[in-house]
């Protein structure tokens, strides 16, 4: 595992969109918006980006999430 140093925190439930990112760059990305900026996450493989997204999606709706509720991106949902 490599450790890196952290250069910014986000806090999830402040994102608007959490979702994949399709570029000519990076095969695999998922963009987090917030009400500034986009802060991307770029990952090794579909299967990681998958498990990212739904770990993030499932931190953004914390306690608001039904049992066997699908993780959906919470789009315009602005705090």
């Amino acid at each position: 595992m490599i450790c890196l140093s952290v250069r910014r925190s986000i806090v999830l439930s402040t994102c608007f969109h959490i979702n994949r990112r399709t570029d000519s760059k990076h095969k695999h990305a998922i963009a987090l918006y917030t009400k500034r900026d986009v802060f991307c996450l770029v990952l090794d493989s579909a299967s990681d980006l998958e498990d990212w997204l739904q770990n993030l999606l499932f931190l953004q709706h914390g306690q608001d999430l039904a049992p066997g509720e699908v993780l959906r991106p919470n789009y315009g949902k602005c705090h």
